[in-house]
């Protein structure tokens, strides 16, 4: 009998000895998750993983979190939200009895609704077209300007590649000097 007294009282010190070790190798990730304006992001899902320990929390409406109770190592924190960027930051250290500070900002993403594609059927250049030079017919003229009654030179000019007029209406060519021929 007095053997299992004894025998209890060492399990139940192991026990307790270890759950203290462990309360003891303990300590918190906490930050603050903010858009790129520095504006709270609520309802963010933030999660923390290691090869020893992994965790998820929200953010609150001041954009604040908290993992209490985490085991020592090195962590990867990661942050997501609709209409953010997911952002992850590895290397966050968590010490004995610590508190870790990590505020992290999110950069807002361009929501695609629709996609449209639009083409004149009066372009010279067509898709899927490689060439670099072009020809310019009595059907281009009527393309590009209606009829070949009213063709100015400009116009033509205009709807080829690579045309610009300047400022003064002069013509240039992109890429080109002044004096360059043919």
């Amino acid at each position: 009998m007095k053997l299992l007294r004894v025998l209890a009282l060492v399990i139940c010190g192991t026990l307790l000895c270890s759950g203290m070790a462990f309360a003891l190798t303990t300590g918190s990730i906490t930050g603050h998750v903010k858009d790129a304006a520095g504006r709270p992001v609520a309802d963010a899902a933030v999660s923390i993983a290691s090869a020893s320990y992994t965790g998820k929390t929200t953010t609150n409406a001041s954009g604040f979190y908290a993992f209490d109770g985490v085991p020592v190592d090195t962590y990867t924190v990661s942050v997501a939200k609709q209409g953010y960027q997911p952002r992850a930051v590895p290397g966050v250290t968590v010490v004995q009895d610590e508190q870790v500070q990590q505020d992290i900002a999110l950069e807002s993403v361009l929501k695609t609704i629709a996609q449209a594609q639009a083409r004149g059927a009066t372009s010279l250049v067509q898709p899927g077209q490689t060439a670099d030079q072009y020809v310019v017919n009595e059907q281009t003229l009527k393309n590009i300007t209606g009829t070949p009654m009213t063709v100015e030179q400009s116009q033509v000019l205009r709807a080829l590649p690579g045309f610009t007029s300047n400022s003064g209406g002069a013509h240039e060519i992109r890429g080109g000097a002044l004096n360059d021929l043919g």
